[in-house]
């Protein structure tokens, strides 16, 4: 579950946790039939950072995590107001538009950030069992 998906430098559980994030900066310009939808990716977007969390969180998901944190109270007040009977305040396009766009911008940063410095995995470093000081003695 943590190897890396070849060619995009991300886990398949990263992955996830990104496609999730996309959806709480998207309620806003989603129909309101689409927009309870947004919970289920929000769910899924905290169940897969916990699990990130415990397997190893990557310094290339902050950003990700970041950006759907900073969009996620917007996308589910409008939902959990709804449910309670009081009218469901959005802000407008023009405010909304450029959140969306630094949200979208954090998210974006992370698979690039993933892609531009890969996490590569080596081997055991193989050393000699003496190593030989400077005066031509050995010590091991």
């Amino acid at each position: 579950m943590t190897e890396n998906v070849t060619g995009l430098s991300m886990s398949p559980l990263e992955l996830v946790a990104l496609l999730s994030a996309v959806a709480p900066v998207a309620a806003r310009w989603l129909r309101p039939a689409g927009r309870p939808y947004v919970t289920i990716a929000a769910a899924v977007l905290v169940l897969s950072a916990i699990v990130l969390s415990v397997v190893g969180l990557r310094w290339q998901m902050l950003p990700v995590l970041a950006g759907a944190a900073l969009a996620l109270p917007f996308a589910l007040s409008p939902l959990l107001r709804g449910r309670t009977g009081r009218p469901t305040w959005r802000a407008r396009w023009w405010p909304a538009l450029p959140g969306s766009l630094a949200c979208v911008g954090l998210i974006a940063t992370g698979p690039v950030a993933a892609w531009a410095f890969p996490v590569e995995a080596h081997g055991a470093v193989s050393l000699p069992q003496q190593l030989v000081m400077r005066d031509g003695r050995y010590q091991e």
